[in-house]
C-alpha cells in the first residue's frame, strides 16, 4: 500500500516538473520572466528606500524654514511684529517641520491663528520645493483705550492689540476711548470684556474714514445708569473742546434712535453747512440726535422707451 502511493507522489512530481519545463521553454516564457524581473525590481526599490529613508526624508530637501513661508498678499504697514517668526517658533516648538508631515499645514494655521494681529487664517498651500503660502485676514487698529494714564489699542471688535507696534506718536493719531473703568485682558489677542470697549470700538471703526477731516479727538462714554443692566451715552470731542452727543451705542435699538450711518450723515451735512464742528466764537455742545436728518437722495424715475 505504501509503495503505492510513493509511486503515485513520484508520478505527480514528475508530470509538475514536466509542465513547467514546458513553460518556461514555451511561448508564456516571456511572461514570466518579466513578471519575475518586476518582482525583483520592486524588490529591490523597497529594500533601498528604507536604506536611504530617513537620510531623505530629514534632509535639508524637505525641511520647512522661517524662510519658506511667504504671505500672498503683504503684511499690512501697521503691523509690526515678526508674525510669521512668532507662527513658526509656536508651530515648531515639537520639533523641526518637515514638508511631508500630514498635520503641517494644520500645525501652521493653528500658529497663525494663536498671534494677536490674526482675525482668520484663510488659506495654507504648500508645495515642493519647500514652500508655504500663508493667507490671513489681519486686525486693524481703530481707537485706542485709556486706562490708568495708559492707552491701549484696540481693534473694531475690541480685541487688545500688541502695544509694542505703537509708538507714542502713531499711537495718537488713533481715536482714544475714554470712561472705561475695566481692566485690560492679562494677553495681546483676547476681547476686551467691557460693552463701553466693544461699543466704543464699534463707532471709532465707523467714524474713522472722517476722523481726521472732522477733527475729532476722543470718544467718551458716559454711564447713564448704575447696575448690570445699565446703558452708557457716547460723546465724541473735538480737538477745539466742542461735545457732540452721539447718543447710545450701536448694539442698542430704540425707535427715536438714530442708526450710526444716519449719525455719521448729519455730522457730514452740519460740517458742510458749517464749515466745522467748532465755531469761531469756541467750543459748542451739538446732540446728534437733534440735528436735522440728511436728506435722502431721490431716484428719478426711468423713461419709458418711446414706442416704435
Amino acid at each position: 500500500m505504501n509503495g503505492s502511493k510513493k509511486k503515485t507522489s513520484s508520478a505527480n512530481r514528475s508530470r509538475w516538473r514536466e509542465a513547467i519545463t514546458r513553460y518556461l521553454s514555451g511561448p508564456g516564457r516571456w511572461l514570466l520572466w518579466i513578471g519575475v524581473l518586476v518582482g525583483l525590481f520592486v524588490l529591490g526599490a523597497w529594500l533601498g528606500w528604507q536604506v536611504i529613508r530617513d537620510r531623505v526624508l530629514f534632509s535639508e530637501t524637505y525641511l520647512v524654514q522661517k524662510e519658506h513661508i511667504f504671505f500672498v498678499s503683504p503684511q499690512p504697514e501697521w503691523v509690526r511684529s515678526d508674525v510669521i517668526g512668532d507662527a513658526f517658533r509656536t508651530a515648531g516648538r515639537d520639533g523641526p517641520l518637515y514638508l511631508w508631515q500630514d498635520r503641517l499645514c494644520q500645525q501652521l494655521a493653528d500658529a497663525f491663528a494663536q498671534h494677536p494681529w490674526v482675525a482668520r487664517v484663510e488659506r495654507i498651500a504648500r508645495s515642493y520645493p519647500a514652500r508655504i503660502e500663508v493667507q490671513l485676514q489681519w486686525r486693524r487698529p481703530v481707537c485706542t483705550v485709556l486706562w490708568q494714564q495708559q492707552l491701549f489699542p484696540v481693534d473694531g471688535e475690541g480685541t487688545l492689540l500688541p502695544g509694542a507696534d505703537f509708538s507714542a506718536a502713531e499711537a495718537a493719531r488713533y481715536p482714544r476711548l475714554l470712561g472705561v473703568s475695566t481692566p485690560p485682558p492679562s494677553v495681546s489677542g483676547a476681547r476686551w470684556q467691557d460693552g463701553r470697549v466693544i461699543e466704543g470700538a464699534q463707532i471709532a471703526a465707523a467714524l474713522g474714514p472722517v476722523w481726521e477731516k472732522f477733527r475729532l479727538s476722543s470718544i467718551r462714554a458716559v454711564p447713564l445708569t448704575e447696575g448690570s443692566a445699565a446703558e452708557t451715552l457716547y460723546e465724541l470731542w473735538t480737538h477745539g473742546g466742542s461735545r457732540i452727543i452721539w447718543g447710545l451705542g450701536p448694539t442698542v435699538q430704540r425707535p427715536a434712535e438714530p442708526t450710526v450711518a444716519d449719525k455719521i450723515a448729519r455730522l457730514q451735512r452740519y460740517v458742510q453747512e458749517h464749515g466745522a464742528l467748532d465755531t469761531p466764537q469756541g467750543p459748542q455742545t451739538l446732540d446728534l440726535r437733534m440735528l436735522p436728518a440728511a436728506p435722502e437722495q431721490t431716484k428719478e424715475p426711468p423713461i419709458a422707451p418711446k414706442a416704435t
